[in-house]
């Protein structure tokens, strides 16, 4: 799975076997799809691919596609929250607040229903001068936890 422009087409997300040949399109043809920082796009069983076309609004498409089969919203996602990536059963995704918020608390979102869990909470062992959590990466299981911050 790659993102990319193929033959005079817009950008979007294109599958191709690992033998080659000429690459499926995943993503509508309409819209600018884009890949957000650490995220692992790919469902953990490789059937389902996160897309976005603004960074706020997130859906799913199959993999491979499926003629005619509209993305489907993950539903769930506040507003300003950032999606992190896929839990490891597949059907629940990791999101965390915008850059400024502190605790940075994890929860774990069913794309279906959007019922929420928390995972855990995260903050700087000395919180003065926090600017922003920058960046915050996890294993698909929640037990590794890894996160940067600015300090004014």
């Amino acid at each position: 799975v790659f993102l990319g422009i193929v033959k005079d087409q817009k950008e979007g997300w294109y599958l191709v076997g690992r033998e080659g040949g000429t690459p499926q399109r995943l993503t509508p043809p309409e819209g600018n799809w884009c890949f957000w920082n650490g995220l692992t796009p790919l469902s953990p069983d490789g059937s389902r691919l996160i897309i976005s076309w603004n960074g706020k609004d997130w859906y799913t498409v199959p993999v491979p596609p499926v003629p005619g089969q509209a993305p489907r919203s993950i539903k769930g996602i506040r507003p300003g929250e950032r999606l992190l990536g896929w839990a490891a059963n597949g059907q629940s995704v990791f999101v965390r607040p915008e850059l400024s918020v502190l605790p940075v608390t994890i929860h774990r979102v069913d794309i279906a229903t959007g019922a929420r869990t928390l995972v855990t909470s995260l903050a700087p062992p000395d919180r003065a001068g926090h600017v922003q959590t920058r960046h915050v990466y996890l294993t698909p299981d929640a037990k590794t936890f890894a996160f940067d911050f600015d300090r004014s």
